[in-house]
């Protein structure tokens, strides 16, 4: 279950909603939302053990799943939201992220502007760990391996905006990036708690 903090913008995923392929490794952050960006997005920094901004290129200022969970869980303890989340570095993991932007509605279905795509969403939601972005209008679909037909390749897609002006977009991220995405364990549907191939 999802847990969220007064402001709605912390949040606790339980741990069992995450797939153990994740949380074995040593590549967790955590973050807060820092300052509005001109477009009004809201970047979501990595934060270090002193709550100093950080890069996640540098595998010093990552952690092992439970060190992050634990700074988090305390930090909502204290009311301290400082930290806001989970977020899972692929650098070098040989994983694979495909990222959508802006595709799910205020109930948490998927918007008119992306029903050519609805079909291999669902498909792949019932295949392999999918779950929903703290905006709650995104998803990360998460695979064990990057997709062949992108040949190793990361890319960015807009397929337009939505009617209340949010961008709805693809993303794909493999471990040659040098990114982390974040993890709220909010799974999408019935997704499984295991990573397919891409």
């Amino acid at each position: 279950m999802l847990a969220l903090g007064p402001n709605r913008d912390h949040v606790i995923p339980e741990p069992k909603e995450i797939p153990e392929e994740l949380r074995k490794w040593p590549n967790w952050v955590v973050w807060r939302y820092w300052a509005k960006r001109p477009d009004g997005s809201r970047p979501k920094m990595p934060l270090s053990r002193d709550r100093d901004p950080v890069s996640i290129t540098d595998p010093r200022n990552w952690r092992t799943f439970e060190e992050a969970y634990g700074e988090l869980r305390e930090a909502a303890e204290q009311a301290w939201y400082v930290l806001q989340g989970l977020g899972f570095v692929i650098t070098g993991t040989g994983l694979a992220v495909v990222d959508y932007d802006g595709v799910l509605d205020a109930n948490g279905e998927l918007v008119p502007e992306v029903d050519m795509l609805a079909d291999y969403i669902n498909s792949d939601a019932k295949a392999t760990y999918t779950e929903i972005s703290p905006s709650g209008t995104g998803l990360h679909v998460w695979y064990s391996s990057f997709p062949p037909a992108m040949n190793g390749r990361s890319s960015k897609l807009t397929l337009g905006k939505r009617k209340d002006g949010r961008r709805v977009g693809i993303e794909v991220y493999g471990s040659s990036d040098k990114r982390y995405l974040t993890v709220t364990g909010r799974r999408y549907k019935d997704a499984p708690l295991t990573l397919a191939e891409g």
